[in-house]
């Protein structure tokens, strides 16, 4: 796995995450709210979901 793939891709999601901030504030702050009020396991089991669908993801693509 190249070290330039996982760069890139963490670079276009932080790329991403600041558009939505910058284009869409109000609904991006409701959403950042609604997320702090929900199960803390529930967001981590999310987490661990988004980080493997994302490892195999880079591993594939790689």
């Amino acid at each position: 796995m190249s070290f330039k793939l996982i760069e890139l891709s963490l670079a276009f999601g932080l790329f991403i995450d600041g558009i939505a901030q910058v284009l869409f504030i109000k609904s991006w702050w409701g959403h950042r709210i609604e997320i702090s009020n929900q199960n803390q396991q529930l967001l981590q089991g999310c987490g661990g979901y988004l980080l493997a669908i994302g490892a195999v993801l880079l591993i594939i693509f790689s």
